[in-house]
């Protein structure tokens, strides 16, 4: 399951990556965070592929908690 998650966060994190202004244009129409703070519309692709890196990485699930906490504040 981690690799699934990982792979899932890093493919869409890595196409978001690919135009991040145009991105962040239409992340901010319907995202809360966005539209009070625009530089976290700058940073959201790279969360998303940073937790995607962290969920292939951590295979013994020591870090599992942290993970998925962050998994679903950021999300």
């Amino acid at each position: 399951m981690n690799m699934l998650m990982g792979s899932w966060f890093m493919v869409f994190g890595t196409t978001k990556l690919i135009n991040v202004p145009g991105f962040v244009a239409s992340f901010r129409q319907y995202d809360v965070i966005t539209k009070k703070i625009p530089l976290y519309g700058y940073l959201y692709p790279a969360l998303e592929f940073g937790l995607g890196a962290a969920y292939i990485v951590d295979q013994s699930m020591y870090y599992w908690l942290p993970i998925n906490v962050a998994t679903i504040l950021i999300s």
